[in-house]
């Protein structure tokens, strides 16, 4: 009897945003490519807004007052598979100005 194990490469969140010096209502893209086995990206901008989840690599947002917000993404797997090797959620802190 031959047994077979699956092995899966582990989640790992990771983004990149322009333009990186950002005024009010400047339009912010979000760019999750460089994450790793992803299939569902859920964000939170840190400024109140409701949490966006999309399959997609980029989202864009606005900020429509100054300081330092902390951009969270969540990058869940497809399978829902969460590996001991697994960093799923990543934080940015975003300055407005």
């Amino acid at each position: 009897m031959s047994l077979m194990i699956s092995c899966s490469d582990p989640t790992e969140a990771c983004f990149t945003y322009t333009p990186t010096i950002i005024t009010r209502n400047t339009t912010v893209t979000f760019d999750a490519s460089c994450s790793e086995n992803v299939s569902f990206y859920s964000w939170n901008f840190g400024d109140g807004t409701v949490d966006t989840t999309t399959t997609s690599l980029t989202v864009t947002h606005r900020f429509f007052s100054t300081g330092q917000f902390n951009v969270t993404l969540q990058a869940k797997r497809k399978d829902g598979v969460t590996l001991g090797k697994d960093k799923p959620e990543t934080t940015q802190t975003i300055t407005v100005q």
